[in-house]
């Protein structure tokens, strides 16, 4: 794997040097007094005077190893198979990876000439390693965003050990072990009527233990922390088939009756605590009792235990007809309870129909058989349901507040423990009920030219009602939101998947492109509070979107930019007062190399919600793929691309950065100003503001609520190529295989794109870049697969 492109940034006295210049042209001669620190001005302090490249520190190139084996036979009675793989890889962060070492086996019984038995196991085990994600909240890359240290301190070697997670006596040990099996008996009673029942269980242990030396923290004191959670999932399905052929086997019939009882349970136990003096107690156990109920320095609880099941019985029944495969009926009924809901709104009742007809059979048909092989004609109805990702949703729940080993130490009253409402989880709604997603589809399958072009086509309009929504209440409530079934959704669109065969089949050389198009536009059809907006805040990002009916979801909700006012003369004054344009309710005059904000209220200040309007859509309007398989003899070449077209990203990896050039310009990596535009002198037309260092007048102007850092999210990848050679059959002969093949494959090739983020399609699901994710690499696979 190879490490991700590193921006261009200056090192050691360079990049001294370079910030004393810019800070001496931008700070006053008293400015530049209180504000310099010595990491900029004492350079013959040995601490100061390092030249390190933080990029290429934390970034390595990786290594990843694949290794499959699979053995399988069959009798008569009796087919298995038996495989195993072993996956190492090296992330291209330092002290990250993951191992895997995986097992299956399927196995086949014919029992007797009714009854039949399918089975499969398979057995996982991964090995984590998180590099300096160890203490609860931490980051991989402890410096995000894009602010590295300043190449100019000179750390120890330990406190670099640290920041890559690999500090002497530390441990964060990471184990998931997997276990899938299922069982499947088939029993034909007679030749049309099947009854078929799979048992199915999946389990999935987690384990976690950390230990950090007490030099790593303030007070001197270890922490450690051990935790387990377990996830299972159990599953029975039971299903009696029919099929019958009438009126001269031209009819054909299929009913399908089925049950399922499932059952999921969530299971976590954990404690840590940061209060020992001793390294060489590596383990929770023996520290003391009256700090085990630990938070981290997130506010997160990493000791308790939780238990969590739900469960759902589902009844279902299928009728399939069709007339010489010509014209096609299908009916479908499902009824679905769930735990999750109340006791009176457990029930969902989901029907769907469809209908099919195959054109290219009829007579009329005929003189058009030369170019069209097959042409088919359908279309759909049908409601689907969503469960919540909550277990108990419709119930309230309480705080006991009872404390750790040491005792109470929450609320109480008269002395005693008392239980009091979780405010924080909201009110409980008994009502709260399944989401519905009615969907409508046409659609049209079409084969042309003996089999050389393919084409797919779906128009769906699916409507999802019910959608749960956390309410945010008024504080005078008490309670922080309402679960409620309050919004509506509407998602209308057009599919294409078209599939082609360029060169006869007679060729050496064959080429077969093939171009996947999705297009989906989303509105809103009701919202709570009689389709009043909602204002959506994400309190981790500092970011606002809105919900507004008859528009899209999500889009960013901030104050419009137009630019940066280029000189003085261009500001307004207010007419009734004389006063130039204010910024963040009057304590800021506008001035020339600050953002052009749109007053939208007209009061000649700009700071409130009355001037905030929509500023992009996070949706995109066309996503898809495409493809091109060619092949030469034995030489096989595969090209994959995906894209994205049409949507708005916020790049608040920028705004960050600028952020830090504002409040800690000395001690994070040196960026040229000069590669950002940014206002710089009078006359200067720019997209972001003057950046002044240490000036707390203009670090607010790049916090994340201004349309600047909106950007075209458009972007083209071309996924991975994979060339391959195949041995013919002279080698095969005479090594006694059946198989070889060489392949080598590059996946994450290259990457198209208009915004000057790092990565336009690592933005999460509102269309916010920051900057913090994992990199993804570059990988360079060279491999053989061989047949015995």
């Amino acid at each position: 794997m190879e490490v991700p492109k590193f921006e261009t940034v200056i090192g050691g006295a360079e990049e001294r040097q370079f910030k004393l210049n810019y800070l001496k042209q931008k700070l006053t001669f008293d400015q530049q007094e209180t504000k310099i620190p010595l990491l900029l001005t004492d350079s013959l302090n040995p601490a100061y005077s390092g030249n390190m490249d933080w990029q290429d520190f934390f970034f390595r190139n990786g290594v990843v190893q694949n290794y499959d084996l699979s053995v399988s036979g069959a009798t008569e009675n009796i087919n298995y198979r038996v495989s195993g793989n072993y996956y190492d890889e090296d992330g291209t962060i330092k002290g990250t990876g993951y191992k895997r070492y995986t097992t299956s086996a399927a196995l086949g019984l014919k029992m007797s000439q009714r009854v039949n038995v399918n089975s499969l196991f398979r057995l996982s085990r991964g090995d984590r390693s998180r590099g300096r994600g160890q203490f609860p909240g931490e980051d991989v890359i402890p410096l995000t965003n894009g602010q590295y240290l300043s190449s100019l301190y000179n750390l120890s070697e330990r406190d670099k050990q640290n920041l890559v997670g690999d500090y002497p006596g530390s441990r964060d040990k990471n184990i998931n072990d997997d276990i899938t099996a299922s069982i499947t008996l088939n029993y034909d009673i007679t030749p049309q009527l099947r009854f078929a029942s799979t048992g199915s269980v999946q389990s999935s242990v987690n384990s976690r233990d950390i230990f950090r030396p007490g030099a790593l923290s303030l007070l001197g004191l270890a922490y450690a922390q051990s935790s387990r959670s377990r996830y299972e999932n159990l599953n029975l399905d039971n299903t009696l088939s029919y099929y019958t052929s009438l009126f001269n086997k031209q009819h054909h019939v299929n009913v399908l009756l089925g049950n399922t009882i499932n059952n999921v349970k969530n299971e976590f136990t954990g404690i840590g605590s940061g209060s020992q003096g001793n390294d060489n107690l590596r383990v929770v156990q023996g520290y003391n009792k009256d700090y085990l109920l630990y938070r981290d320095a997130y506010g997160n609880l990493v000791s308790g235990s939780d238990y969590q099941s739900a469960g759902m019985l589902s009844f279902f029944a299928r009728v399939n007809y069709d007339y010489k495969e010509k014209y096609l009926l299908s009916f479908a009924y499902r009824a679905d309870a769930s735990s999750r809901f109340g006791r009176d709104s457990r029930w969902g009742y989901f029907p769907s129909a469809s209908a099919g007809w195959n054109i290219s059979d009829e007579p009329f048909m005929q003189p058009f058989k030369k170019w069209i092989d097959l042409l088919k004609i359908r279309g759909s109805f049908g409601i689907t349901g969503s469960l919540p990702n909550g277990y108990y949703l419709p119930f309230n729940t309480y705080n006991t507040n009872q404390g750790g080993y040491g005792g109470s130490s929450g609320v109480t009253y008269n002395g005693v423990n008392a239980v009091t409402p979780n405010f924080r989880d909201g009110v409980a709604q008994a009502g709260l009920t399944w989401e519905q997603a009615k969907q409508s589809n046409i659609g049209i399958d079409a084969t042309l030219f003996n089999g050389r072009l393919n084409i797919i086509f779906d128009a769906f309009n699916r409507g999802t009602s019910r959608k749960l929504f956390d309410l945010i209440l008024p504080a005078t409530t008490g309670y922080d939101k309402v679960n409620t079934n309050a919004v509506d959704i509407r998602n209308t669109g057009l599919e294409f998947n078209i599939q082609g065969r360029v060169m006869s089949p007679s060729s050496k050389f064959q080429w077969n492109p093939g171009l996947i198009l999705s297009f989906v536009k989303n509105q809103i059809v009701s919202l709570p509070d009689g389709g009043r907006d909602i204002i959506v805040s994400d309190d981790n990002l500092g970011m606002t979107y809105i919900l507004s009916k008859g528009r899209a979801i999500n889009e960013f909700y901030m104050m419009k930019s137009l630019g940066v006012y280029a000189s003085e003369k261009d500001i307004p004054f207010n007419p009734y007062t004389g006063e130039k344009l204010t910024y963040w309710n009057g304590n800021h005059t506008v001035q020339a190399g600050d953002f052009i904000w749109v007053d939208q209220n007209g009061d000649y200040d700009v700071w409130d919600w009355n001037d905030k309007v929509r500023t992009g859509n996070p949706n995109p309007f066309c996503t898809g793929g495409l493809s091109n398989n060619f092949t030469y003899g034995r030489w096989s070449l595969q090209v994959y691309s995906t894209f994205t077209l049409g949507r708005d990203i916020y790049n608040k990896y920028m705004s960050d950065r600028l952020i830090g050039m504002v409040n800690n310009y000395a001690t994070i990596a040196a960026i040229d100003p000069n590669s950002i535009d940014s206002w710089r002198k009078e006359g200067d037309h720019t997209k972001y503001a003057e950046v002044i260092p240490y000036s707390n007048k203009y670090y607010y102007q790049f916090l994340p609520f201004s349309s600047a850092f909106v950007e075209n999210g458009s972007w083209f990848r071309i996924k991975y190529l994979n060339l391959s050679y195949m041995m013919g059959p002279k080698f095969l002969e005479r090594t006694k295989l059946s198989k070889v093949q060489f392949y080598g494959v590059i996946d994450n090739v290259a990457m198209f794109q208009k915004s000057s983020v790092p990565d336009a399609e690592a933005v999460d699901e509102r269309g916010t870049y920051n900057g913090a994710g994992y990199p993804l690499p570059r990988k360079f696979t060279l491999g053989v697969n061989v047949g015995f």
